[in-house]
């Protein structure tokens, strides 16, 4: 899998709507060649993505796990602040 996001053609990107974070552009998802996809956000909006109890990371990682079981390929979702590696 293609380390930059963009390019990546069997996954489709979906494009943050504001409604769950403040700031949409401070969003960067890329995905490594390990299945390993890293979603980063600004610091600010870090805990409305985790969410009370991990349930939005959770149902994060359940939309992926059901979208790519149609593939066979297991994905690994990790959610970082933008300014961590």
């Amino acid at each position: 899998m293609p380390e930059d996001f963009e390019q990546c053609p069997d996954i489709e990107r979906v494009e943050p709507d504001g409604g769950l974070v403040e700031n949409k552009d401070g969003v960067v998802v890329t995905a490594d060649n390990d299945n390993t996809i890293n979603v980063k956000v600004d610091k600010s909006d870090m805990g409305k993505v985790i969410g009370k109890d991990g349930r939005i990371a959770k149902a994060i990682r359940t939309i992926v796990k059901a979208a790519s079981g149609k593939e066979g390929v297991k994905y690994s979702i990790v959610i970082l602040e933008a300014d961590e590696q």
